[in-house]
């Protein structure tokens, strides 16, 4: 067994090789498209300097739990409370009710280690409106707090059964937590990825490590066997963090290579190795002294900073950002956690006196800021004119009232709900359809206004939380009714291609299946219309429609150059498609953008009830365009006046 607690710099360096790839990832960098996997590093050292120093305090029969967790606290919870302190003021200053709300909610959470539990409630870790939250990389400190509250217990409970037994309940939790991790990164993605079942597996094998591997063993290693083992480990978690990416199914056996490659750098890396060598130096080794706190400030920077402009930031000023983070980390681990950590500056029940002391006025002041709904009275609403504005469940709610359940049956027994509304209706009580909106929710919010546009026409949106290809099994009942349906004459289709493309399919892929599609409509008799998208914006409406008082900016617009950056990421594969013969290919962002800006709002009418998708004005606005601008259905709004002796039900937006 270990006996030793000497310091190991290398194991502070591989903290360095950690930290800096989950920073450049939160900062957008691509490059770095696996950058999270830092995290899994992290449990793996974690879970093995623990287990090390508990072993070795058992093993000289001294540990105490009142000395482990006050060790845990000083480690953690002055720089912690120190950041949220921090964060306080910037978020009273900046965030929107609705936003400081759930940034309340988050410092309670953070206070009682159980912010990965509310992260799982609200929003998946890669989603856009994670990004902006101050506190979402705390996930990782709760899970790490949970598990060193069950385990020194078990440690003491089972540690004197012996190694048989220690090994058997050890490999029992990794095989149990390793398979609950890959069974969810394919069904609860969000369970596995935040919630400490799913994460166990890791910390145990940084436990494992310190267990039954016994530094000395390593000297009986060779050389040339050390110095590949080591690099080997290096290169794992290299590869993780330039080939995994936001698409990458985790955690699960994908991260046993980034947790694997931490295993081999601890074990193999020892002196005399080149891992060990550069592991060891100076740079590394400082900013893994540090990496703690540039941990804590980085997301909170990144945040803010995201939340307060009115673009995507870009690299040159994410890049400065990620150096700023570490004079700032620097700052407080020299003044917060060496301080701290150090008893004769406070002792242990002083640690434990002002942490319970910071932790009761984060829970008022969050307790504070959820049940006043965020503090409303900061702020003030801009002069707009707004009908089912913002969010979905106003322009669900008008769909509800005035469309009727789609047609056929089938169709509408498989359908998606939200928050209780069918998404998936047609503006007559008819069988008879006669366009047909298909696509994902870049296709729903179109329909009320191309409803609108063709009054005398029975239109129906089919949509799933996928692409509309003929091969996409999900739209299987779809595309049969439709191409089988003689009545329906024009199908549009509509996708929001920057969130599809390569996510849902390969970006090669899409050109040909899409193609695939259309060709499969025009074989069975439809007119089809393929649409471009509207601008997405990187803030939503509530910044648009309301401000903080009294100086708090309007973000209503953006250059329209980041909407370009889009188009020309997905024109390439959609518009030879819309060239197709007897195919329209219509762009209407030309209603959203102009004189090198987009907008959200249309004089003084807001257009977006999120960041991309319209709301009921908006949705009007663009169905006119749309009918206007294409021949296909032009031609059945003019055939439908000229059958004015023709018997049909009313539209239900007709005034």
């Amino acid at each position: 067994m270990i006996t030793s607690s000497r310091y190991r710099p290398e194991i502070d360096g591989l903290r360095a090789v950690s930290i800096v790839p989950v920073i450049l990832f939160h900062a957008g960098f691509q490059e770095f498209g696996g950058g999270f996997v830092g995290v899994d590093v992290f449990f793996v050292i974690s879970g093995y300097l623990i287990t090390k120093i508990i072993i070795h305090d058992i093993t000289n029969e001294r540990f105490s739990l009142a000395k482990f967790y006050e060790r845990r606290a000083r480690r953690i919870l002055p720089a912690l409370f120190f950041v949220m302190m921090v964060c306080l003021p910037f978020a009273w200053l900046t965030l929107l009710p609705r936003d400081m709300k759930d940034f309340s909610q988050s410092v309670m959470a953070v206070s009682l280690f159980s912010s990965n539990i509310l992260f799982y409630i609200e929003s998946g870790y890669f989603s856009p409106a994670a990004e902006l939250k101050p506190l979402l990389h705390t996930w990782s400190l709760a899970v790490e707090e949970q598990y060193y509250i069950i385990f020194p217990l078990m440690i003491l409970l089972i540690w004197r059964m012996g190694n048989a037994v220690v090994a058997t309940v050890f490999l029992a939790i990794f095989i149990c937590s390793l398979l609950f991790a890959d069974w969810s990164a394919s069904n609860l993605p969000k369970a596995g990825f935040y919630l400490l079942p799913g994460r166990a597996w890791e910390l145990i094998m940084g436990a494992a490590i310190a267990c039954f591997l016994d530094r000395s063993a390593t000297n009986g290693f060779s050389p040339v066997i050390s110095n590949v083992a080591s690099a080997a480990g290096l290169a794992l978690i290299a590869a993780a963090v330039f080939l995994f990416d936001r698409q990458t199914p985790f955690p699960g056996l994908h991260a046993l290579v980034p947790t694997i490659g931490a295993a081999l750098v601890i074990i193999f890396a020892v002196r005399g190795t080149l891992a060990h060598a550069m592991l060891s130096s100076r740079v590394l080794v400082g900013i893994g002294l540090i990496s703690y706190s540039a941990y804590l400030w980085h997301q909170p920077i990144f945040a803010f900073t995201k939340y307060t402009t009115t673009l995507e930031p870009n690299k040159i000023l994410m890049a400065f950002l990620c150096v700023a983070v570490f004079p700032l980390a620097y700052l407080s681990w020299r003044f917060i956690e060496q301080p701290f950590r150090d008893a004769s500056f406070i002792k242990g029940r002083g640690i434990f006196l002002s942490s319970a002391v910071a932790a009761g006025v984060l829970l008022s002041l969050g307790a504070a800021g959820q049940l006043s709904g965020g503090f409303p009275l900061r702020v003030e609403r801009n002069q707009l004119v707004t009908q089912g504005d913002i969010e979905s469940t106003e322009f669900n709610a008008f769909l509800a009232e005035n469309f009727f359940r789609c047609r056929p049956e089938v169709i509408a027994a498989e359908a998606l709900v939200e928050d209780g509304f069918l998404r998936c209706v047609q503006s007559k009580e008819s069988d008879v359809i006669d366009v047909a909106i298909i696509g994902d929710s870049h296709a729903e919010h179109l329909q009320i206004g191309i409803a609108a546009a063709l009054p005398e026409r029975n239109v129906v949106y089919y949509t799933k939380d996928s692409l509309p290809l003929i091969s996409n099994e999900e739209f299987k009942n779809v595309f049969s009714f439709v191409r089988a349906d003689e009545h329906i004459e024009v199908v549009i289709i509509s996708i929001h291609y920057i969130l599809r493309i390569g996510r849902d399919v390969h970006e090669r892929d899409f050109e040909e299946e899409l193609r695939a599609t259309v060709r499969a409509l025009r074989e069975a008799g439809k007119k089809v219309v393929l649409l471009d998208d509207n601008p997405r914006f990187y803030f939503d409406p509530y910044r648009c429609a309301y401000r903080v008082k009294p100086f708090g900016i309007t973000t209503c617009k953006m250059v329209k150059s980041v909407f370009d950056e889009d188009r020309d990421f997905y024109h390439g594969r959609v518009v030879p498609v819309g060239e197709m013969e007897e195919v329209e290919y219509i762009d209407f962002s030309d209603l959203f953008c102009q004189d090198g800006y987009c907008s959200m709002t249309d004089g003084p009418v807001l257009q977006f009830r999120d960041a991309n998708h319209l709301n009921i004005p908006g949705s009007l606005k663009a169905g006119a365009a749309i009918v206007q601008r294409s021949a296909y259905l032009s031609k059945l709004l003019e055939s439908a006046r000229t059958q004015a002796d023709a018997p049909r039900s009313p539209s239900v937006l007709e005034e």
